[in-house]
């Protein structure tokens, strides 16, 4: 009986043994856990150190009658005007709107709050800009400032 119990215990350890061996020969084998991939919101970009608030966030979905509003520093206005632009996924400007300043002091450089309504156009659709410039009445390039906030037309 000495040696049927022996022999029952030998198997016994061998099988736990060989799973254990088992087990950690699978667990090289077994592929790691694919990151999930996580898109992030498109940014604002471009002169962003002037833009004090917007109404419109980056990925949002624009159609039909906006009405934008936001704050910008002062430097943006020129007679009380800024620029805004709905620019296609190409950047290419597709249409143009006057951006109006409030009754506030726009020769400031403190912040200068605005209002613009835009028709977006129905046969604008898919990834585009929003485009916030800066009333250059010098027409030099260099002079340019803009703020371009990624949007989607519906």
């Amino acid at each position: 009986m000495k040696d049927t119990k022996t022999i029952v215990l030998a198997v016994l350890v061998l099988a736990i043994l060989s799973t254990g061996v088992y087990f950690l020969a699978e667990k090289g084998n077994t592929p790691s856990p694919e990151p999930i991939a996580t898109e992030s919101a498109p940014a604002i970009s471009g002169d962003t150190a002037n833009l004090v608030a917007l109404s419109v966030s980056a990925g949002q979905t624009l159609s039909g009658t906006v009405t934008i509003t936001g704050a910008l520093t002062g430097a943006y206005f020129f007679e009380a005007n800024a620029r805004g632009m709905l620019l296609d996924e190409n950047m290419t400007p597709v249409l143009q709107f006057p951006i109006g300043a409030t009754s506030e002091d726009w020769m400031t450089t403190e912040a200068v709050s605005f209002s613009a309504t835009v028709l977006v156009p129905g046969t604008l659709k898919g990834s585009g800009y929003l485009r916030i410039a800066n009333d250059n009445p010098s027409g030099d390039p260099v002079n340019d400032r803009f703020i371009d906030v990624p949007v989607v037309f519906n």
